[in-house]
């Protein structure tokens, strides 16, 4: 299954890489990859705007069959996921066409995280995959904290990621049309488990923070801002420049208060 960014992600796309690629070490049924493409050829579409789901697919196929023309897809992958930035009409997070999805991160930053975009895109991909996978496999309306939550309410979709759980229901179609193995291979996929605590230096969470300076527990993903960029570099200075910093700016602060009594 291959997934492209099909709009310039405004988060460090190789932190979704490895975030995304953890999948193919907990299971199976499915081999997640990224293929390599020049980004001219990936980003077709722009990273603000709205676009109608039938314009979205008719693009991301126009450009899989020229990848495919020009042999940029060494191995012909059976489904495909776009990442973009882009809003989906109708609200949906990600949507299915066949083999196609899409999955958009608008808004994410601003009124849905935490959890991070890196866990949401992995949630999204999860979910569309199923569905890819056969047609007969949908979402729900009730909402249950499961994977295929339709969210209606698009706050509720914090649940489902949070909760890693897939229901019954879903579980029983996806045994009935597509077998246990699958099953079994959504199940570790969709269980918060592989991802693991920051604390443990062989956890996904120790990764992200070591060596893309993602904090799981508390950021978006997406590109930092120069504030919290400051902040970040802060709080992560010893504790004794710290008080070594701010005793000389409450000093300066008390003496230009000194000098201007006497003014």
């Amino acid at each position: 299954m291959a997934v492209f960014f099909i709009s310039e992600p405004n988060f460090d796309q190789f932190a979704c890489k490895y975030f995304v690629l953890n999948l193919n070490k907990i299971q199976k049924c499915f081999e997640f990859e990224f293929p390599e493409v020049e980004q001219k050829t990936s980003y077709f579409l722009p990273k603000t705007g709205s676009l109608e789901k039938r314009d979205i697919f008719t693009k991301f196929s126009e450009m899989i069959n020229q990848l495919k023309r020009e042999g940029n897809l060494q191995v012909e992958p059976d489904l495909f996921v776009g990442i973009t930035s882009v809003k989906l009409t109708k609200n949906f997070f990600w949507t299915v066409e066949d083999n196609f999805s899409v999955i958009t991160t608008v808004d994410w930053e601003k009124l849905f995280s935490p959890p991070s975009v890196f866990e949401y895109l992995t949630h999204c991909i999860i979910g569309s995959v199923i569905q890819m996978a056969h047609p007969l496999v949908g979402s729900h309306h009730e909402t249950r904290g499961c994977l295929l939550d339709f969210t209606l309410f698009k706050r509720d979709d914090k649940v489902s990621i949070l909760l890693g759980y897939i229901c019954d229901s879903c579980i029983y179609n996806i045994e009935k049309f597509l077998g246990k193995d699958i099953v079994d291979c959504i199940k570790s996929m969709c269980s918060r488990n592989w991802i693991g605590e920051i604390e443990d230096p062989d956890s996904v969470a120790h990764g992200m923070k070591k060596f893309f300076k993602v904090d799981l527990d508390k950021d978006t993903g997406f590109y930092k801002t120069p504030w919290e960029k400051i902040k970040e570099s802060f709080i992560e200075l010893p504790k004794e420049i710290i008080l070594i910093v701010l005793s000389a700016f409450l000093g300066a602060l008390f003496g230009a208060f000194i000098a201007s009594l006497f003014r």
